[in-house]
């Protein structure tokens, strides 16, 4: 997999970078990110720019979620952002570089047109040519620095990975101790395990003194440099206590990228339908419709989710009756349309 973060997301790391060196630095930003828009390479960049700059120097990952094959997925992603994400600083150092190497090229097209100059020990030029050969030493020395620069922040990098801890559910029980000051909470899925007796909370946010955090009271945050990120697509409770219990957190949106075609999309072309139950409209009424229908070209596809064993049952059955394939796919299956 070739790791990769789009002009979309980059807007958005952007943003939360600026919320935290902001003066009144925001130490709790709720990113709000649709469905699969790329909200795992947004905050894994954020925190390496976290890292970087100096802010934290500890980073954990948690979610209420116990599914083992998102946890396999997001410590694949860490890996591949780590080895492969390129640092807003470290882009603008390379730019730097071009800056002055062009500035070299110029020179050295002034230092070509004094060689050639038969007078140049007559009209001075001489001197000149000296002046330039010394602007160019001054400039590969600044070269150098900027490369030497370059070389902390990619050492930086790689001396990274132990510093990052991935926590789903199972794992917050088993290791729940966190650093007393400097790191960063990313929370994914934050809408996740949200009841009284939810892991993180009762086994992180409680145990390590934080649990005033999420009611709004950042001041433990400032006394021990700390930062959260809250993420969710679906963020509806917290955004809700955020404007009626307090207003403390930041809230970022994240803009999907140009090609993106999310629940909204599918939902405004009458794509998506709720059945309660299949005896008020049956799957019969949706085959009729779109299969063999002239403004479909190439195969027509009907995602079905269902909810029971009795309507699995069901679906398999009518797609049998009117000859079309049926797939099952589950949480861990693996099928290329």
């Amino acid at each position: 997999m070739c790791f990769q973060i789009f002009e979309n997301q980059q807007a958005t790391i952007k943003t939360l970078l600026d919320n935290v060196n902001d003066p009144d630095k925001k130490r709790y930003q709720l990113l709000v990110a649709q469905m699969q828009s790329g909200k795992s390479g947004i905050f894994i960049c954020f925190a390496i720019e976290m890292m970087i700059i100096g802010n934290v120097n500890t980073v954990y990952i948690i979610t209420g979620s116990r599914d083992i094959n998102l946890r396999s997925q997001l410590r694949n992603d860490l890996n591949e952002a780590i080895h492969h994400y390129i640092p807003i600083e470290k882009k603008e150092l390379q730019k730097k570089i071009i800056e002055k190497q062009t500035e070299i090229e110029k020179i050295e097209i002034e230092k070509d047109v004094i060689a050639n100059n038969q007078n140049r020990n007559n009209d001075g030029s001489g001197n000149r040519y000296i002046e330039l050969d010394q602007c160019i030493r001054v400039i590969n020395r600044e070269i150098d620095e900027l490369k030497k620069d370059i070389d902390k922040i990619d050492s930086s990098i790689n001396n990274m990975k132990s510093k990052f801890h991935i926590l789903f559910s199972q794992d917050i029980k088993k290791n729940n101790h966190v650093n007393f000051k400097d790191f960063l909470i990313i929370h994914d899925e934050s809408h996740y395990a949200q009841s009284k007796d939810n892991i993180p909370y009762n086994y992180l946010y409680e145990k390590n003194g934080l649990e005033h955090v999420l009611h709004g009271d950042f001041s433990e945050l400032e006394r021990r440099n700390i930062f959260v990120v809250s993420v969710s697509a679906t963020p509806l409770s917290e955004l809700s206590a955020n404007t009626t219990n307090f207003n403390g957190k930041t809230v970022v949106l994240s803009k999907p990228g140009s090609n993106y075609k999310g629940v909204q999309h599918f939902k405004n072309h009458n794509k998506i339908k709720y059945i309660k139950d299949f005896s008020d409209y049956p799957l019969e009424n949706i085959i009729k419709q779109n299969f063999g229908n002239s403004k479909y070209v190439g195969n027509v596809y009907i995602i079905v989710r269902t909810h029971t064993k009795k309507d699995l049952n069901y679906v398999k059955r009518i797609s049998k009756q009117y000859n079309h394939d049926y797939i099952n796919i589950f949480s861990k299956s693996e099928y290329n349309f």
